[in-house]
């Protein structure tokens, strides 16, 4: 086997994270060197201005209170976005907190070598493009020098202050500070204060200082640019400073106005003083050259740069140019040659100097050069752009900021589709949550299905209540050693037994803005999918809803279609009745056996159990086992026991399997009686055996449902439902997670969406006797087609067709069809390769496919 390509990333902000976070993707071994102790970048706050505790400058230019100059929308990961709220403008410290999560679920954080200190790159002398790279350990002083195959500078641009010089500057009585040392405004407080710049920065910092000064002269030379804005009434705007007197300064116009700080927003310097000149990298007012694309280094393509254009989406191109690079490295695709690379670098590079750009517009995006940046970056890589939709609100939300300085920050922005976005007011917004803030929503059960109900509620602003038996979150995924009943004298609620292993891959077992954490694997252990629900239920902040040992006893229709639900708090034994407007019910499938009536049960002398009670194969070892049942649960549990047990023999009613089973299991046709000592078949021939395993599925059971809520379950057939999922008798209800052979997560995310979108309002319920109809419709189709009544909710191969109904029902998003063929062509490779299916690995390469990743 290959081994693995050695990357080093310098910086652990949004930008050297996202590119650790594809490099591990792609199956390659990452190192990223960050200065600091801590993650985050440009977004850590710290008191210290100057130099830190090791003498270096210090790195971050963050400032108590600040906001978001773009909207959150436009700020997540593809497949990873910023969590749901109200507003668009976030606190710096929620960014902060996005990416140490992103970090920590992408499993980067422990790649992380933190304070150290990357003193020089320099091609290795091995030659071959790689490289030597030499970091000292800040506390310890250790130098260690090492070499990689791949460097991603990701050290951002905005932590070396730019500082104009103007005469008198040296003889300057007041205080003089860059917006990099900036930290609080009671720095401006009762003084008079010059603003010397007008981007980003200077804009925002004027309103800073206007909290606390005297008086605010926002110097610049943009005044077209500036004359829309209004600026609170302390705010003088004037134009460029000429020079600096001991208590005041002069502007070109001759004028003069008294000053006790001046304050420069006049922004930063490129800076990578750990390149040897050999690197073969220059920097000329803050053109990085020469780059393809701005991120290859032309003369030594195995070095690039993450993050150098401005004025864009920054994570969303982070991704982008990370997935560029390492298509390139990986060997997906061959590095470009050095004449493709230049000859696009001098054309781009004219084109702007042709526009009157200068020097330090060269990395420049905006409106008119983003877009067009974007597409290249994906056609030459052949990878997923970024969606229209981001580069059309990015241009929206800075138009609104020329417009309205002080209010646009109250504009709230919602992502409709790849094309599509809509804006409203906070107030609006207010308005139309209003409706929701008041609903009460039930969910029975934290598991997969009730933890994505719990969270979409959440981003609509309505109160949620979760009612859970077990004392943490998790469902069938939970592993115990109890069986029967558990310490309440309920029964217990999980099938998980040590060892196993998904029979789905990891890939499809996600929510759709929250995969799996990756790993090398594709099936997993069912530990990892109870670690990633619990990631899941920090990222929404959902276990704050949740009443754990919280058991429902009973639930009844008011009515006005509201539901009395009973609850009994298993820790004391109190009941509570509680009132809610709408109900989620999440409680799974997989908890109520189902167990044949097979002659002889009660004759049989040795030990009975179905699969829902089994744990470990060790229990049987050198036992004789029938398992009944060739089910996924049947053939896994099968293969289990035959490591331990003297000899297994599965029974069902398939044709003959043809897998090369372990010699010590056996195959016979279905059982037709139990014998004393074991049991007769229907072939005629006879077995003796000490364990009967019934693998034989579950019973779908609400035993907490009055009979007022209108619901029958008829050999697994839940009715009646519209879309298998909405109470048509109660459209208040909704059943979440019913159909079977299917993309679980994603499913339930999806249902959840649906059920919501007539829940708030957004789309009115259709009558019920359509509704009636359509079930009604769907089901005869089945047996159509040969399906049993207890086949009313699988899904399989045509999962597809379901989730494309729901979406075009409600209008909303669909499931991306790649899931479905990956779920397909995983369940064809169960079917016909049993034994060595687990060993496959996938990856996703776009919304429509995937692909087999090659030891």
């Amino acid at each position: 086997k290959e081994q693995a390509k050695r990357y080093c990333v310098i910086g652990a902000g949004s930008s050297g994270i996202c590119a650790a976070k594809t490099i591990l993707e792609s199956g390659g071994n990452v190192t990223i060197y960050e200065r600091t102790d801590q993650i985050g970048g440009t977004w850590v706050y710290t008191d210290e201005v100057g130099n830190d505790r090791y003498g270096l400058p210090v790195h971050t230019s963050m400032y108590q209170g600040l906001k978001t100059n773009l909207p959150k929308e436009i700020m997540g990961f593809p497949g990873y976005e910023m969590p749901a709220q109200p507003a668009s403008y976030v606190r710096w410290d929620e960014v902060l907190q996005f990416i140490r999560d992103y970090s920590d679920h992408y499993d980067v954080t422990k790649r992380i070598a933190f304070a150290h200190l990357v003193e020089e790159i320099k091609p290795a002398p091995t030659g071959n493009d790689t490289w030597s790279v030499t970091v000292r350990h800040l506390t310890s002083g250790l130098r260690t020098t090492e070499t990689y195959d791949f460097v991603l500078v990701c050290n951002g641009h905005y932590h070396t202050p730019s500082i104009p010089t103007y005469p008198g500057s040296e003889c300057f009585l007041g205080k003089q500070l860059h917006s990099h040392d900036y930290r609080k405004s009671d720095t401006f407080k009762d003084q008079f204060v010059l603003v010397i710049g007008a981007g980003p920065s200077g804009t925002d910092l004027t309103l800073e200082a206007a909290k606390k000064a005297k008086t605010v002269y926002f110097s610049h030379h943009v005044p077209e640019k500036l004359k829309q804005l209004t600026f609170p009434s302390n705010v003088l705007q004037v134009p460029d400073v000429l020079r600096i007197l001991p208590e005041s300064v002069e502007f070109v116009d001759g004028s003069q106005q008294p000053v006790s700080v001046i304050f420069y927003c006049t922004g930063y310097r490129y800076s990578f003083p750990f390149l040897h000149p050999d690197c073969g990298v220059q920097v000329d007012d803050n053109w990085v050259r020469p780059l393809y694309k701005h991120v290859l280094n032309i003369n030594h393509p195995t070095m690039a740069f993450i993050g150098l254009p401005f004025y864009v989406c920054a994570t969303l191109m982070f991704d982008l140019q990370a997935r560029f690079c390492v298509t390139f490295y990986s060997g997906r695709l061959p590095m470009p040659e050095w004449d493709e690379m230049m000859s696009d670098h001098e054309r781009e590079m004219n084109d702007r100097w042709s526009k009157g750009l200068k020097k330090r517009q060269a990395h420049m995006m905006g409106a008119d050069y983003q877009g067009e940046y974007y597409h290249s970056l994906a056609y030459r890589a052949q990878i997923k752009p970024i969606p229209k939709v981001m580069t059309d609100m990015h241009i929206d939300s800075g138009r609104r900021k020329k417009e309205d300085l002080q209010n646009y920050r109250n504009d709230v922005y919602r992502i409709v589709d790849e094309n599509t976005f809509v804006k409203l007011s906070v107030a609006i917004h207010h308005i139309r949550r209003s409706r929701q803030v008041n609903m009460k929503y039930c969910i029975i059960g934290a598991g997969m299905a009730g933890l994505a109900a719990a969270r979409r509620v959440l981003e609509i602003g309505a109160e949620v209540t979760i009612f859970e038996r077990m004392d943490q979150i998790g469902g069938t995924w939970i592993y115990t050693d109890e069986v029967g009943v558990d310490r309440y004298g309920l029964p217990v609620h999980t099938s998980m037994y040590r060892g196993l292993r998904t029979n789905l891959p990891k890939e499809v077992m996600g929510y759709p803005d929250f995969p799996i954490p990756a790993q090398r694997n594709s099936y997993i252990v069912s530990e990892d999918i109870l670690s990633f629900l619990r990631l899941y239920a920090d990222r929404y902040n959902i276990k704050t809803c949740i009443k754990f040992e919280h058991h429902v006893v009973q639930v009844h229709s008011t009515d006005g279609e509201r539901w009395i639900v009973e609850v009994e708090n298993l820790t004391n034994q109190q009941k509570q009745l509680h009132v809610f407007d709408f109900l989620f019910i999440c409680n799974g499938h997989y908890h109520t056996p189902s167990v044949p009536k097979v002659e002889g049960r009660d004759c049989f002398r040795g030990q009975q159990l179905h699969s829902h009670d089994y744990r470990s194969s060790e229990h049987y070892k050198d036992k004789a086992v029938l398992v009944i049942g060739a089910g996924p649960s049947g053939m896994d549990i099968a293969l289990e026991l035959a490591k331990t047990a003297r000899r297994v023999t599965i029974s069902h009613h398939m044709e003959r399997l043809a897998f090369p089973f372990p010699s010590n299991l056996s195959q016979q046709p279905d059982v037709s009686m139990l014998t004393k000592i074991g049991a007769k078949f229907t072939n005629g021939q006879e077995e003796s055996f000490d364990v009967v395993l019934y693998c034989t599925g579950f019973r779908y059971s609400f035993p907490f449902l009055g009979a007022d809520c209108g619901i029958r379950v008829q050999d697994n057939y839940v009715q009646s439902l519209y879309k298998h999922c909405i109470n048509i008798n109660h459209p208040t209800m909704a059943f979440i997670g019913l159909p079977f052979y299917v993309c679980a997560a994603q499913m339930m995310d999806l249902q959840v969406r649906f059920c919501l979108t007539y829940f708030t309002g957004r789309q009115n319920f259709p009558p019920s006797n359509v509704m009636l109809d359509d079930a009604a419709q769907e089901f005869e189709d089945r047996l159509r087609r040969g399906y049993k009544r207890r086949h009313a909710h699988m899904m399989g191969p045509e999962q597809g067709r379901y989730y494309d109904d729901l979406a075009r029902t409600a209008g909303i998003e669909t499931v991306a069809p790649v899931m479905t063929k990956l779920h397909n062509e995983s369940s064809q490779r169960f079917v016909d390769d049993l034994i060595h299916f687990r060993e496959d690995v996938f990856k996703i390469v776009d919304e429509k496919h995937f692909e087999y990743v090659k030891e």
